[in-house]
């Protein structure tokens, strides 16, 4: 089956016809055509780059790694301060045997640390007794009492 030219010449202009008309919309509306595709309802929002950088740090491991690194370094602060807090002590030794009191020591201070070499400390001691030891007896002058700092 032969086609003549003049066929195929019809049928070239008539593709290029339809392919004109087919165009037509766009060349015409071609603002409203982009516009369209990028309308989004009013209940949807745009996926930003902020939104993904806050769903990163929210729900990565590494992220949340991070942040209990930083609270980690401010715990370690936190205890370091509290080695400069003052400190309240107290002793109490005491030996009864047969319903006979061998000593009875106590001992009560305060200690301030600070960053020099010394930390100075204010206490008051006590110290009573038969069989105490030499290096803690206290005369009975000042009731066995003993105020240090």
């Amino acid at each position: 089956m032969l086609i003549s030219n003049s066929l195929k010449m019809r049928m070239k202009k008539f593709g290029y016809i339809v392919f004109a008309f087919s165009l037509l919309p766009v060349w015409g509306n071609s603002q409203s055509l982009t516009d369209s595709i990028f309308i989004m309802p009013d209940s949807v929002r745009p996926f930003t780059i902020e939104n993904f950088y806050t769903l990163i740090l929210q729900n990565h491991p590494v992220a949340r790694q991070t942040e209990l690194l930083s609270e980690v370094a401010r715990q370690e602060i936190r205890m370091a301060r509290g080695n400069f807090d003052p400190k309240l002590e107290a002793e109490f030794l005491t030996k009864n045997y047969n319903g006979q009191e061998y000593y009875s020591i106590l001992n009560g201070s305060i200690k301030f640390p600070t960053t020099l070499p010394f930390d100075p400390t204010v206490g008051i001691e006590q110290n009573k007794g038969d069989y105490l030891n030499p290096e803690r007896y206290i005369s009975n002058e000042f009731n066995y009492q003993q105020l240090y700092a």
